[in-house]
């Protein structure tokens, strides 16, 4: 008795983990085949806009350096007029827009053209907040490729119109990104879909009028 139960526990464990990495596979295939073709890796292709959204990371890191630079490229070449940058700033010392501000004008861009979200803590928030805070219709997503697939299905649900182009990656960095990425693309569709997650923080209401900030052609 002892152990037909203990081969009967072992087999549904198989199962459990079998649907696990069913679902998983799925998850990712479903994120990736409904925004790939939305992301652009050259600059010559990517269409113009009047917002790129630049995501925060890890200040000081290659990941956020890249997509600083990403979006000053987007803006030198007319792609985009304004730049809108969200990072997390839940404590006095840590503060992702702040920096991605100074780094971009250090790269030239007119302090008029950005933006500072400081409740961006993670890509929900970002999302969410552009489309109901500062009042974006459309943008260009700024981050790395790995990471710009879920983004656009957030922005799917949110009713945000999106396009992503992709920051630089050294190669050496790709892999230890993938099992992350994939967990998180995997509770991507739950937090979306079952249990309608929010941003923490929707208000207030501050749009953004180009009218009276951009200065760029």
């Amino acid at each position: 008795m002892k152990k037909q139960f203990k081969r009967l526990f072992k087999k549904r464990i198989i199962q459990c983990l079998a649907c696990v990495f069913v679902y998983m596979f799925l998850a990712n295939a479903y994120t990736i085949f409904r925004t790939h073709y939305r992301v652009y890796t050259e600059l010559e292709e990517v269409p113009q806009a009047e917002f790129a959204l630049l995501f925060g990371c890890k200040p000081g890191s290659t990941y956020l350096e890249a997509r600083i630079d990403a979006a000053a490229e987007l803006y030198k070449a007319g792609k985009v007029k304004h730049i809108l940058v969200s990072g997390d700033n839940h404590i006095v010392t840590y503060d992702e827009a702040s920096v991605m501000k100074a780094g971009l004008i250090l790269r030239g861009i007119p302090e008029k053209d950005i933006s500072c979200d400081y409740a961006g803590f993670r890509t929900l928030d970002t999302i969410a907040r552009a489309k109901l805070v500062f009042d974006l219709e459309s943008c260009i997503i700024v981050s790395q490729k790995y990471h710009s697939y879920r983004a656009l299905l957030i922005a799917d649900s949110y009713e945000l119109d999106a396009i992503a182009y992709s920051a630089k990656l050294p190669p050496w960095q790709r892999k230890r990104n993938a099992i992350r990425e994939s967990l998180a693309r995997s509770w991507n569709p739950i937090e979306l879909y079952i249990l309608n997650r929010q941003a923490k923080f929707t208000g207030p209401y501050e749009p953004i009028l180009l009218s009276t900030n951009s200065s760029h052609p």
